[in-house]
């Protein structure tokens, strides 16, 4: 008798297959998209952007963001983006889907790092 969850095994059927695990990622930090969000986070702590700059921004600002950067084209209608744009900052400049995407992806790297100073503030 088999027992638990088995993801090939159709419910209330008598098939004991289980699927195999799922296959690791093989990621080289060294190369690729992860190599191109860290010099993108670079050239931003680069001009300026560093934790000072982020921890003035407290309620979610640098998030709103970098979901505007994330938006599809069809979706970057004015009231959207002027919704997701916080206060007193300059509405996002495009400059393609992949780039912007990079920037996005910088941008929530910008705002983990902000968190988690603020739960070490905590401890």
């Amino acid at each position: 008798m088999t027992h638990g969850y088995q993801p090939n095994k159709p419910a209330g059927m008598g098939s004991t297959k289980i699927a195999p695990p799922p296959k690791r990622l093989s990621i080289d930090p060294t190369r690729g998209v992860l190599d191109e969000i860290y010099q993108e986070r670079r050239r931003q702590l680069d001009e300026g952007y560093d934790a000072e700059h982020d921890d003035t921004h407290s309620e979610g600002e640098i998030a709103a963001y970098a979901a505007c950067m994330a938006l599809p084209p069809d979706y970057r209608y004015t009231h959207v983006v002027e919704a997701l744009t916080p206060v007193d900052w300059n509405t996002p400049v495009y400059s393609g889907r992949r780039r912007d995407l990079i920037k996005s992806v910088a941008m929530l790297v910008a705002e983990v790092e902000r968190l988690d100073r603020v739960e070490q503030g905590r401890r």
